[in-house]
């Protein structure tokens, strides 16, 4: 599993047109680490993948897509949490979101939603927006 596997060929397109590239950041202090709040940690095998001029750049202009398996305990008890945390829930027929809209600054897509998860029947994905987790796909989905 790759950053390019759990990522939409548009996606990509668009990333290498800005001459962007990715690396894992599951493992580093630094970066996103959107499911070490579900109530079990992160689940084995996730990955997180961010998107920037490089790895070694010191800038925020920078994207982070993630994904990992989940098993249907694990993301009831994982959807419980956000919503305590404020998430809200929005039943799609792709699967459930638990997205925020956060406050003045945070960055927002055209809905007014921030840090978004969605919960398929057999994995999670997440993005820093909603309209960006359209980005993230299971590593053996087609697209």
């Amino acid at each position: 599993m790759t950053c390019e596997t759990i990522s939409t060929a548009e996606f990509q397109a668009m990333m290498a047109g800005n001459g962007w590239v990715s690396w894992e950041t599951q493992d580093q202090q630094i970066g996103a680490r959107p499911f070490d709040r579900f109530p079990d940690g992160s689940p084995a095998g996730s990955i997180v993948c961010r998107w920037g001029a490089a790895p070694e750049a010191a800038t925020d202009n920078v994207i982070d897509l993630a994904w990992a398996h989940l098993s249907s305990a694990a993301a009831a008890s994982a959807q419980e949490a956000l919503a305590a945390e404020g998430f809200e829930r929005i039943e799609a027929p792709e699967g459930v979101y638990l997205a925020i809209k956060p406050g003045a600054g945070d960055r927002v897509d055209g809905e007014g939603f921030g840090e978004t998860y969605l919960f398929t029947a057999d994995d999670v994905r997440w993005a820093r927006t909603k309209e960006d987790v359209g980005y993230v796909k299971a590593p053996d989905e087609e697209g």
